[in-house]
């Protein structure tokens, strides 16, 4: 499957997935949002696929919601709010339901809801650069 936001690759038995908005920091649009739920899917169910990397490419890995985005779009904030509020969430490998073990590499910052990511993964891998707020 092809994907606006995100990159997806297998490297023998390891499945990547990588946030793929580096000129927005790595920050979750609506459509990554959306992208998220399939490419965890794709991975898991790959039967190839026995571990899930998840970075970002550029100078972050993941700086939570687009606010931009939010506050520009008209629907992005009511559409937030409605899936916390009916918990319909469905972007990271937990609340997915991935049963394949996930390790988060953090290269450069991790902010906000970017940290779901790293709470969620089976281990955590931080580069020297990393920086969690």
């Amino acid at each position: 499957m092809t994907y606006k936001t995100l990159q997806v690759e297998r490297r023998g038995r390891v499945g990547w997935l990588l946030f793929d908005r580096p000129d927005r920091r790595n920050a979750m649009n609506s459509a990554m949002r959306d992208e998220l739920k399939d490419a965890w899917t794709e991975l898991a169910e790959d039967p190839e696929v026995r571990v899930i990397v998840n970075s970002g490419n550029g100078t972050a890995f993941q700086t939570g919601a687009d606010v931009m985005e939010l506050a520009t779009d008209g629907v992005g904030m009511e559409r937030y709010r409605e899936s916390m509020e009916n918990w319909t969430v469905a972007f990271t490998s937990w609340q997915v339901g991935v049963d394949k073990p996930v390790i988060a590499a953090v290269n450069g910052i991790c902010a906000g809801g970017g940290l779901h990511f790293v709470a969620e993964a089976d281990i955590v891998l931080a580069a020297s650069n990393a920086q969690f707020t």
